[in-house]
């Protein structure tokens, strides 16, 4: 008999209807379904909102912070010399996660 087949036996063995038993009284009993996720609004519901209502990362302070930081880096070519110590506490860097947490 194989390691798998000896472990096998052991979980029936040990089984004794318990997931079965389980499983019935989950399906058994009535739940209201939830949905996890929010219900998308029909087109009528979001006709008279303005694209500034739904798009409110677009001015966000915190967005603004970050690309008005980008560009004054875009052109920085820095060398390897000054790029020293750990790397988490480089501002570049700081910024480059910042920018993906958006």
């Amino acid at each position: 008999m194989s390691l798998a087949d000896e472990l096998l036996a052991d979980l029936e063995e040990n089984d004794d209807g318990e997931l079965e038993a389980i499983v019935e009284n989950k399906t058994s009993t009535d739940h209201e379904f939830a949905v996890p996720f929010p219900v998308v609004p029909n087109e009528e519901e979001i006709k008279n909102v303005s694209i500034r209502e739904l798009a409110k990362l677009r001015h966000s302070d915190r967005l603004q912070r970050v690309m008005t930081s980008i560009e004054q880096n875009v052109g920085n070519d820095r060398k390897k010399i000054e790029v020293t110590g750990l790397m988490e506490s480089d501002p570049e860097y700081q910024l480059i996660v910042e920018a993906n947490n958006i």
